[in-house]
């Protein structure tokens, strides 16, 4: 694990505590990357092991000056709150005066260091520059979504939405710019209008599979959605999925298992029945134990019992565990799932939110 993400910092390593970051740079006249991270978080240890490692050390260790920061800790919670960080790890970079020149997530490659840190430390990727540009309407499409996403970084909602949707206006964008663009928007939009706005966007990208699938289980969530309205928006995923299995078969089984998933956790038993075969494909391209205990969960939910015996049967399992072991475990996540859909409906009783409705009956 890397040395800064546990909070030692040995000696001899470059990445500093933030004092002694801000010092080093104050002196040096090096731009400060500090990277707001979290022990135990996931993705941090490889960021700071990549930034303390010798690739990225070669080419930009003599061109700035690292610092780390545990948001977990006390001081780290200060400085977190300091500067508006509520995601990590990020990198924030700050000039020898402190003053802030950027934020990206903080990269955990050559690729992805190589994608803002030169423009950066060569000074036409700052907030300055780009906001000259912004007023000069010198910013392409790519460029806004880059200003966008570091507003964003910044928990500057609004002025990232605003740029996000001139981006999905420019007739100059390709599709896929525009087409992130629009999710990005949705992803910071309140809950409480994800229904229409997914449905807006789907309008204008109809092949768009993954916001497909985001719409149906908007929909199953939302109280305020008509039956027929769920279940017209299930009919047109299941059919843009199945429209376009020979273009991609292995995406297709996650992101048709991943629907089925959520639809079946939720305690839908038609969508359950419907969802079989996905997890059997899933099965095949790629089996475990698990996904066989959600395939017997689908049939137990959809009533199906005698599948049970088939699908034990499917493949031959090396971690030797019995028939019954399996089932047993199927019952338990059926169970933990009908218990978690109980505290989102004691939370949102709390909360004074309308129940939600009971999901559509199942073809």
């Amino acid at each position: 694990a890397a040395s800064a993400a546990l909070g030692a910092v040995p000696a001899g390593s470059p990445m500093l505590d933030h004092a002694a970051g801000v010092r080093l740079s104050a002196q040096s006249g090096l731009p400060l990357l500090v990277v707001f991270g979290q022990a135990g978080c996931p993705f941090t240890a490889p960021a700071v092991a990549f930034l303390e490692g010798p690739e990225f050390q070669a080419e930009f260790g003599e061109r700035l000056v690292l610092a780390y920061v545990d948001g977990a800790t006390e001081q780290g919670r200060s400085l977190v709150e300091r500067h508006r960080v509520d995601s990590w790890p990020l990198a924030v970079i700050f000039s020898p005066a402190g003053e802030e020149l950027w934020r990206t997530v903080a990269p955990h490659d050559m690729a992805a260091a190589r994608e803002d840190l030169p423009a950066v430390l060569d000074g036409s990727l700052t907030w300055k520059t780009q906001t000259a540009l912004l007023a000069g309407n010198g910013l392409d499409a790519g460029g806004l979504r880059r200003l966008a996403g570091a507003y964003r970084r910044r928990g500057q909602n609004g002025e990232s939405t605003e740029l996000l949707r001139a981006v999905v206006a420019r007739e100059d964008a390709d599709t896929e710019t525009r087409r992130r663009a629009s999710l990005e928007i949705i992803q910071m939009a309140d809950r409480s209008v994800w229904v229409s706005a997914l449905e807006s966007h789907a309008r204008e990208f109809p092949l768009d599979l993954e916001a497909a699938l985001n719409l149906s289980f908007a929909m199953v969530r939302d109280p305020q959605v008509e039956p027929v309205r769920r279940e017209r928006q299930v009919v047109a995923t299941v059919a843009a999925l199945r429209e376009r299995e020979d273009e991609f078969p292995e995406p297709f089984v996650r992101s048709g298992y991943r629907l089925a998933r959520q639809y079946a956790l939720y305690g839908e038993p038609g969508m359950a029945a419907w969802a079989t075969p996905y997890v059997e494909r899933a099965l095949a391209l790629r089996y475990s134990d698990d996904l066989l205990v959600e395939l017997l969960a689908l049939d137990l939910l959809a009533g199906r019992d005698s599948l049970v015996p088939r699908h034990l049967k499917l493949h031959p399992r090396e971690s030797g565990a019995a028939d019954a072991d399996l089932v047993a475990r199927a019952r338990t996540l059926l169970a933990e799932a009908a218990e978690e859909r109980e505290r989102d409906r004691e939370a949102e009783r709390e909360s004074g939110a309308a129940p939600p409705a009971p999901p559509p009956a199942g073809r």
